[in-house]
């Protein structure tokens, strides 16, 4: 036995130099590296960098500028930016409960060649974790963290206008699971700063792999009041931490030997817990009657000691404290010699890390795996799709609706219009919390399977307008009969149905086939009688349901406008409120269903103010009044006690705020859909202004009060603040200044003097906001309101950088010089050099019929002598 232990302590030191120089596990990405199937070689560590491809969906590649190469690494002379989408994420594998350290490098090196350092946030999961920002134009970031999945997401986030883009990103093992105490899931520790003691005497070194078996960082730190030690003895550092064996053959102690070894750090309010890790080692030969031993005072108070530094061996001491026991911001770490010392304290290394406390809950990992394979198995390419699904709330996937238990999972699942093909996915029972599913409006083949009908959970489903066919599951059926799912089938020419569910399928198959499900055959016996007694009385339930609705005015073919409707109804058509479509301009709007076929958005006015019940009633007469293809139709209203709600078409694409944003499943707007819409949405303004007696001001015109149909048809929306004006007789009406902020005629909230230019003012800002996908405000651009920056772009003469980036630049200049043009017209700071809207309708017409006819936009302008075009 005792030859066996020896034997095997022989093999140890073996066993560790190949430990120190395995790379194992790690991975080491050059961001945005082409080709993608290239490989770098980093001198320092020799580690082979690889492209980060693999890895993630988005992004494009850069490399930054010839100049700024020469001082840093090759693998950082990449760069992937992105340009699209809020968030965008890494999805990295790793081991779930396993310990890593995750190290991030961005180095702008001016590679877009706009000479503006980005600012943007790092995420882990749905948690922030830093904010890279302008100050500096290399920022390494590093923290240590346990992810909570065998999948570790690393997603920078947009802030404002400027693009996050990444150089390298590195995942590295920590092996060793007893050092940086880390609590699961709940917190990271962010790395302040890594240093070993060097007086600068020797050449400037840092440490990384392979003297580092962890990979990390050590750079070197020294100041003025302290003495430098060396030693050229090798030190054991196989203790717990495993710091460097150079750093440690280094060190200092206090210049005055009698005086403490102080540390001065600076809380910066990044979190509220700190933790510091003292690396230290005897590397002095002390002599047997003299000893070094000090105390660790932390603010002033005895935290730790006596220390006792092991000769030529390596130790660590993990110090602790809360920011708020740190004096102004700053906290003081000294190493206090006791009085049975003969030497002053010394200090080989020091870690200071800051704890991140992870405050957001994170999506059910069963509920992301099923969410990720949807993806995949419909080819979707849904901007907002990245990240995790529901967390956090701002950046919860398009489509989705979300628990607030924690974890999270997902109750509602709409991929309406998403341009679905293939089976309805099986990976969807997954969602095992799932209350309202809809795929309408796809071309989704194949049955209806019957795992819908075991989802308990699932109330609604919505399979409309698909190419579904076969015969639909009797227990499907059974539990629409019964109540508890409501089931729509409508517009699948090829399904068999004998279901109310599916009662529509006569304008796709002969009508008298498809009411054969209806007419119950006479059939002699006792049997029969008993089933025709209850189908006789199941069709006096049927025609007394449809007689109520048709006192409220439900028929489809009633008229248009002006169906009063009671607040059950709107409980009826909303189930409940299931499905929340955005907030209108004095509530919420919900998706509902009329007739149980047709489609309907309803405001729900959500505080009974004076003010909330003015625009209320505004809106209703407006809207009775007034009928144009070109503003939403309003199709009834509910105004009873203190409920209050209107009732309009509904529009498929929703508003163009988020069409431009690219969150959704429709590809993005070309620029001719763009100068259309805008053609379309400035008809149905003109008609407010002109075709109105008396004539009206919209007040309030923006993108997200612009809405879209399935055919991508502009209808202005929101009429609450509309106000009349009689031009006739007035230059102007004086009012209440209300509207967007942003989009408001700066004469009209400094004066409160309203008139049709205040609109045209409000959609010059909109076409500009249209063109080029930019915040109407934004602080950190140079011009903060939109129509200084796009002034500004337009000095320096190419109008390709004013437009939409995600269009390319094919488009035709002289296309976008014609719009433009006529927006900053619109824009004019003074009223009267402002075009009126039948101008501005006319030019936009004029624009898309030369675009049609010739490909390119390229007429004079034409516009009366009031105002005066920008130059080209």
């Amino acid at each position: 036995m005792e030859f066996l232990m020896l034997l095997l302590c022989s093999f140890l030191p073996m066993i560790n130099l190949v430990h120190a120089q395995s790379a194992q596990g790690f991975v080491s990405l050059a961001c945005g590296m082409t080709p993608e199937d290239f490989t770098l070689l980093d001198k320092q560590t020799q580690l082979t960098y690889t492209s980060d491809a693999r890895f993630i969906n988005t992004g494009e590649s850069g490399r930054i500028r010839k100049e700024y190469e020469s001082s840093v690494v090759r693998q950082a002379w990449y760069v992937r930016s992105f340009p699209v989408g809020t968030r965008n994420c890494y999805s990295l594998n790793a081991t779930e409960g396993s310990k890593y350290l995750v190290r991030a490098y961005f180095v702008y090196g001016n590679y877009d060649g706009k000479n503006m350092n980005p600012i943007f946030d790092l995420y882990i999961g749905p948690n922030k974790v830093f904010t890279v920002g302008a100050q500096s134009d290399s920022i390494s970031l590093e923290f240590i963290h346990v992810p909570t999945s065998n999948s570790l997401q690393i997603c920078l986030v947009r802030l404002g206008t400027t693009v996050p883009f990444i150089s390298t990103l590195e995942l590295r093992p920590v092996n060793n699971h007893m050092i940086y105490n880390v609590e699961n899931r709940n917190e990271s520790l962010v790395l302040s700063y890594r240093s070993f003691v060097d007086n600068g005497v020797t050449e400037y070194i840092r440490f990384r792999f392979p003297d580092d078996i962890h990979d990390r960082f050590w750079r070197p730190t020294f100041t003025f009041d302290w003495n430098h030690l060396t030693t050229a003895r090798e030190v054991n550092t196989s203790s717990m931490y495993e710091p460097p064996k150079p750093a440690m053959q280094m060190a200092a102690v206090p210049e005055n030997s009698t005086s403490p070894f102080t540390l001065q750090v600076p809380s910066n309010g990044l979190a509220s817990r700190l933790r510091f890790y003292l690396h230290f080692a005897e590397i002095e030969e002390l002599k047997p009657n003299e000893t070094r031993e000090f105390d660790i005072m932390l603010n002033g108070i005895h935290y730790y000691g006596p220390v006792r530094p092991k000769p030529f061996y390596a130790e660590t001491v993990e110090v602790m404290t809360s920011t708020e026991g740190c004096n102004q911001g700053s906290c003081l770490l000294q190493l206090v010699r006791t009085s049975a010392s003969t030497h002053p304290p010394i200090l080989n290394a020091i870690e200071l890390y800051f704890v991140l406390k992870f405050l957001q809950p994170e999506t059910d990992r069963t509920d992301v795996e099923t969410m990720i394979r949807i993806k995949e198995e419909y080819g979707l390419n849904i901007t907002s799709w990245e990240g995790d699904p529901c967390s956090p709330t701002e950046l919860t996937w398009d489509g989705l609706n979300c628990t607030s238990d924690d974890p999270l999972s997902i109750s509602s699942l709409n991929l309406s219009s998403c341009g679905l093909t293939g089976i309805i996915s099986p990976w969807i029972q997954n969602l095992t919390h799932l209350i309202s599913l809809d795929l309408s409006n796809n071309n989704l083949t194949g049955r209806v399977p019957e795992f819908l009908a075991t989802m308990r959970s699932l109330s609604v489903i919505n399979l409309r307008n698909n190419i579904l066919n076969g015969p639909v599951p009797d227990s499907l059926l059974n539990r629409a009969n019964n109540g508890s799912l409501q089931l729509y089938l409508e517009e699948n020419p090829n399904l068999h149905c004998p279901s109310d569910a599916c009662k529509n399928q006569d304008t796709h198959q002969n009508k008298a086939k498809s009411n054969h499900a209806f007419v119950l055959p006479t059939i002699l016996g006792s049997i029969a009688s008993f089933f025709a007694i209850i189908s006789a009385f199941s069709v006096f339930l049927l025609l007394r349901e449809r007689s109520r609705r048709g006192k409220v005015g439900t028929n489809k073919n009633s008229p248009g406008v002006g169906r009063r409707f009671s607040y059950s109804d709107i409980i009826r058509m909303t189930n409940h409120f299931d499905k929340v479509l955005g907030r209108g301009g004095f509530g919420i709007v919900y998706h509902g269903y009329l007739n149980e076929h047709e489609q309907v958005a309803v405001k729900i006015l959500s505080e009974p103010s004076t003010r909330g019940l003015k625009q209320f009633r505004a809106e209703v007469e407006l809207l009775l009044r007034v009928h144009h293809k070109n503003l939403v139709h309003l199709i009834g209203y509910c105004d009873e006690m203190d409920n209050s709600a209107l009732i309009y078409e509904y529009m498929s694409r929703g508003d163009l705020k988020n069409q431009l944003s690219g969150n959704t499943c429709s590809e993005l707007l070309s620029l001719k859909n763009r100068v259309r819409i805008v053609a379309e949405a400035g008809q149905g303004l003109e008609y407010l202004h002109n075709g109105c007696k008396p004539p009206m001001v919209h007040r309030d015109i923006k993108t997200s009060n612009i809405l879209l149909d399935e055919n991508l048809l502009a209808k202005v929306a929101d009429f609450g603040l509309s106000k009349s004006f009689d031009h006739e007789s007035n230059s102007h009406t004086s009012t209440a200044v209300v509207g967007t902020h942003g989009y408001l005629d700066p004469e009209y909230r400094q004066t409160g003097w309203l008139t049709e230019k205040s609109d045209v003012y409000s959609f010059g800002v909109v076409v500009l906001e249209i063109l080029t996908s930019q915040p109407v405000i934004e602080d950190t651009r140079e011009g903060n309101h939109i129509t200084e920056w796009v002034q500004n772009m337009l000095v320096k003469g190419d109008v390709r950088e004013i437009v939409d980036p995600r269009l390319g630049r094919d488009i035709s200049a002289a296309s976008v010089w014609r719009v433009i043009e006529m927006a900053m017209a619109c824009v004019n700071p003074s009223p009267r050099q402002r075009p009126n809207m039948g101008q501005v309708v006319a030019q936009l017409k004029e624009c898309l019929a030369s675009e049609h006819n010739n490909g390119s936009i390229d007429v004079s302008l034409v516009l009366s002598d009031e105002f005066t075009p920008i130059a080209r």
